[in-house]
């Protein structure tokens, strides 16, 4: 098992159990890219005391999905169930596409960015799970609007 995925796996779940273990109100968990994908799947099928909250997705890159051989599958904590159900990709393991199925909505950076990974030519294997989460998928324009928000 690579060491990254590994380092990947424990942060994902450290953050959310820490979050679970916390009092405070949480609103929303808001993970970005495959390295955070894993947090999505441990919020909704691990930490009871944060199971519920929402969750949104973002994707800022769709070239880059955290794909893994299957065998690394028991090394991260998630049941072959969910292998089978969200994160198997043609044989293995892709933890963005988990985090997609998994999440509540799923932003982009832009609405042409939203718009083109819908399609065979910039989904990268993915453009057909997005065209079916198309009801939760949404672009949202990267950056600031200095004139509604200037601190």
């Amino acid at each position: 098992v690579p060491l990254r995925d590994l380092r990947q796996a424990a942060i994902a779940i450290a953050s959310v159990l820490a979050r679970s273990r916390n009092t405070g109100r949480v609103a929303v968990l808001h993970a970005h890219d495959w390295h955070a994908a894993l947090a999505v799947y441990y919020a909704k099928a691990l930490a009871s005391s944060v199971r519920g909250i929402p969750c949104v997705y973002t994707i800022h890159n769709l070239a880059f999905q955290g794909q893994e051989r299957a065998s690394t599958t028991p090394y991260l904590d998630i049941a072959w169930d969910a292998f089978h159900s969200i994160f198997e990709d043609h044989g293995t393991l892709n933890l963005m596409r988990g985090a997609l199925i998994a999440s509540d909505r799923i932003t982009t950076v832009s609405p042409t960015y939203a718009h083109e990974i819908r399609t065979a030519r910039y989904g990268h294997g993915l453009d057909g799970v997005l065209r079916w989460l198309s009801p939760k998928l949404r672009g949202i324009t990267n950056g600031v609007d200095v004139h509604s928000w200037n601190p």
